[in-house]
């Protein structure tokens, strides 16, 4: 139930449906997500060791402040870097079964009905890549920097109509990881995560 309620709660929160320095009441979110109180104290608890929720004397638990600038040109800095090992190493380790369930995926964000279910399954996708890569605690940190990027994301108008040009690079990446092209799937990789903070960092 700890872990329910920690992805239901983080979903909220990346996708901006609890804004930054909202207040997480455990009395009120447990007749929002019908869970009992110890499961969303001890995912409260989780989410605040990976920077996500903060715990304020008099206030209690609130979502983390979004990043600033400097952090988030950080966050991508090494997003480049880890994502492009990460990829490099899933191309060779990767399964038939990995990558069809990959595929899946890619398709659900090419249809997704929201921007909340669009970053549901797009986060999915990237750490499922991730995981192919065979590196435990690359993949955990990764998903770190993810989670505080999509705080910053969610700011933005939700915005689908860059969809289909997700997932169509997103494809690249699988085409190289079919082929266990390595670089390929480096460079795929990177260049979606430069184009990505293109993007955000100029949102017009």
């Amino acid at each position: 139930m700890t872990e329910l309620a920690e992805e239901v709660l983080r979903d909220r929160i990346v996708s901006g449906f609890y804004p930054s320095n909202s207040r997480l009441i455990p009395t009120i979110l447990e007749k929002e997500l019908s869970l009992g109180r110890v499961p969303i104290r001890e995912a409260l608890k989780e989410l605040a060791g990976k920077g996500l929720v903060q715990f304020i004397p008099n206030r209690g638990a609130v979502v983390a402040p979004a990043i600033s600038p400097q952090e988030l040109e950080q966050i991508f800095e090494l997003r480049y870097e880890l994502e492009g090992k990460a990829a490099f190493q899933a191309a060779q380790r990767i399964t038939p079964e990995e990558l069809e369930e990959l595929h899946r995926l890619n398709e659900k964000t090419r249809t997704a009905a929201n921007a909340q279910e669009y970053f549901r399954f797009n986060r999915t996708f990237h750490l499922a890549l991730y995981q192919a890569s065979g590196w435990l605690f690359l993949q955990r940190t990764i998903a770190l920097l993810y989670d505080q990027m999509l705080i910053v994301r969610s700011k933005f108008p939700p915005d689908l109509t860059r969809a289909a040009q997700f997932a169509d690079e997103h494809q690249a990446i699988l085409d190289a990881l079919q082929k266990q092209d390595g670089e390929l799937a480096k460079k795929c990789t990177q260049q979606h995560i430069s184009w990505l903070y293109d993007i955000i960092r100029k949102p017009s």
